[in-house]
């Protein structure tokens, strides 16, 4: 047995306060208040946010709910390993819940850098972006460095890199679930609210957003279960490759998406991404979302593409590798 009880019940202890952090994000935001942005009446808090943006609040409660699903499974896994005090397998998967959380927020940190940095500039009149920008990507650099380090010394070289792929792609399910439920209530909520202005539009909007995060999660949870088995039976499958390229190329697709909504819609007042809903969510800067999202989205199904190419014809040193 390599780890004592004392780490056992530390990560007990740090989970189950993520578990509530993260969940008081998903319940708040995800729960009471981004269902009632756009349709204020009914809803159960007084003081809806006023400023901001209804993308502003949907990333919290995405953060909310993907950290929760996260933590929650660190938690199973903490509480397992006090019970089971034999299995040090255990404590291992606690710690790589710990990388995947870090995981997750270089992706938000990433993605607000490169695509949604307006979230928190121009939206609460502040015009520095590029000192903002540059303080996400000091951020993005610190949580890498925070997340590899660990990464490496708990998993050491692997061969195959089956555990680092399950690691990833249930990080890449987990957000995308995140997003997925983060839309989920709010669709719902304004079809219940029946018809208002240009109510068509803004809930095709709420459902591709949902549906769209929903299949990639499906997607990026099979190819895990997929390393899951690699792992097991010592295989490289390419199959599980595949499944987590093809994730990557639906969430660019859908931030493509998103670009392309505000450029056939730049009129019309329904953008999240100015206004917490209602007469003043129209967007000045549409065009420069519009280039943005099809200039990120477009890079990541490069790498996704380019990713599969490597996957169909792996680098001589990999294949060397699995021959012997």
């Amino acid at each position: 047995m390599k780890y004592s009880s004392t780490p056992r019940l530390i990560n007990t202890i740090i989970f189950a306060l993520l578990s509530i952090g993260f969940g008081f994000l998903a319940i708040y935001f995800g729960c009471l208040v981004n269902p009632f942005l756009w349709n204020i009446t009914g809803s159960p808090i007084d003081n809806m946010p006023t400023s901001g943006s209804v993308a502003l609040y949907e990333m919290f409660g995405a953060i909310g709910f993907a950290g929760l699903i996260i933590s929650c499974f660190g938690l199973v896994t903490s509480v397992k390993s006090l019970l089971k005090s034999s299995d040090d397998e255990l404590v291992v998967k606690s710690f790589l819940s710990y990388i995947a959380l870090g995981y997750m927020l270089v992706a938000v940190f990433l993605l607000n850098a490169a695509w949604l940095y307006r979230l928190t500039t121009s939206n609460f009149g502040y015009n520095g972006i590029g000192f903002v920008i540059v303080v996400y990507i000091l951020a993005v650099i610190i949580l890498l460095i925070a997340t590899n380090v660990p990464l490496v010394k708990i998993l050491g070289e692997e061969e195959d890199g089956n555990k680092t792929m399950s690691l990833i792609t249930g990080t890449l399910a987990a957000a995308n679930l995140g997003l997925a439920l983060a839309f989920f209530g709010p669709w719902i909520r304004n079809l219940a609210a029946g018809a208002y202005s240009n109510s068509d539009l803004v809930n095709l909007k709420y459902l591709m957003f949902f549906l769209m995060p929903l299949v990639a999660a499906l997607i990026a949870f099979l190819a895990k279960l997929g390393y899951g088995k690699a792992i097991k039976t010592g295989q490289t499958l390419k199959k599980n490759a595949y499944l987590f390229e093809g994730a990557l190329a639906i969430d660019a697709i859908a931030m493509i998406i998103a670009g392309v909504f505000s450029y056939l819609w730049r009129e019309k007042k329904i953008s999240f991404m100015t206004s917490v809903g209602g007469s003043a969510a129209k967007n000045s800067n549409w065009l420069e979302f519009t280039v943005m999202s099809i200039i990120v989205g477009s890079l990541i199904i490069i790498g996704a593409i380019v990713l599969v190419i490597l996957t169909v014809k792996p680098p001589k040193a990999k294949l060397q590798k699995q021959g012997k």
